[in-house]
């Protein structure tokens, strides 16, 4: 699935809803043989207040300490064990598929810690896909320790996304981010417009 693609999917989703309204979808795809872990972006005032709520969460994942931003945290905790449950389930279904975990803005905060939790539960390697995602990793121990638990890293970020920018502290991480488009001080205060450019395929290329 091309990116433009893959991010019109993720827009066009129809998610179930857990706690802390956090939104996903599990799906296979037996041409791609892939198992899909897609998160939506945010879509509440619960999920607006936890992307502002920045100060840091410890983790223990698989005895290993994790750092996060703590709203985006407390969300994937509201949904881990339903999420996780029902992935074991697709993995012992569906041997050898690859495991794509994938998300827009918000979404993709939850899909870089649920990739991390997928591989130090199941020790598999998922392949990463994000759309103008924050930055949900503290420090860069925590960066180092994440990037390991991938296969593939695409996290696209369009340089006048300011989400891409979030947390605006030199602290906190994504794993990735692939610089997309155009720079300008003034773009980055449009984000109707460069946060939501991902369906233009201009940009990839």
């Amino acid at each position: 699935m091309k990116a433009t693609e893959l991010f019109n999917h993720l827009r066009n989703t129809e998610y179930n809803t857990l706690s802390a309204d956090l939104q996903y979808k599990i799906e296979v795809n037996d041409d791609e043989r892939i198992i899909r872990v897609m998160f939506q972006e945010s879509s509440s005032k619960l999920d607006w207040f936890l992307n502002f709520l920045i100060p840091i969460a410890p983790a223990i994942i698989n005895k290993k300490p994790y750092w996060f931003s703590r709203g985006w945290r407390l969300s994937w905790n509201s949904g881990r064990h339903t999420i996780m449950e029902y992935l074991r389930l697709f993995i012992t279904h569906n041997p050898g598929y690859r495991i794509e975990v994938c998300g827009y803005s918000f979404g993709g905060a939850i899909a870089q810690i649920c990739g991390i939790e997928v591989y130090e539960n199941f020790g598999v390697k998922s392949d990463l896909i994000t759309f103008g995602s924050p930055s949900p990793l503290f420090g860069i121990i925590t960066k180092l320790m994440a990037k390991r638990c991938f296969n593939s890293v695409q996290q696209y970020a369009h340089k006048s996304d300011i989400v891409t920018y979030c947390p605006p502290f030199p602290v906190y991480f994504s794993i990735k981010n692939k610089r997309l488009g155009k720079f300008g001080i003034k773009k980055l205060f449009d984000p109707l417009t460069y946060h939501q450019i991902y369906n233009d395929e201009t940009i990839y290329k």
